[in-house]
């Protein structure tokens, strides 16, 4: 569990030159999943590649619940992080 959740969090944020995430620290973002590791389940196709999974009971991005009970909630952010470096932009 405890390499599932670094594969998910600090390492991409490191890889990807992300500061202040992939860890909960001071000054650093509050960007927290709260799951359930016996129910979580992805419940995305190819016909429905955005739906949620069930399972992750709360989200909370930038110290804002954004999902409360499995639920989105009005904090939910309309804007993604979009991350582009020069090893992915051709010249």
């Amino acid at each position: 569990m405890e390499e599932a959740v670094w594969k998910m969090t600090l390492l991409p944020a490191k890889t990807l030159k992300i500061p202040d995430r992939g860890q909960i620290k001071e000054e650093y973002f509050a960007d927290i999943v709260i799951f359930d590791p016996v129910t979580v389940i992805s419940t995305a196709t190819y016909e429905s590649p955005l739906s949620y999974p069930t399972g992750i009971n709360f989200v909370i991005l930038n110290g804002q619940i954004a999902v409360s009970h499995g639920e989105r909630t009005d904090k939910f952010p309309p804007v993604r992080l979009w991350i582009i470096t020069s090893s992915l932009v051709s010249q």
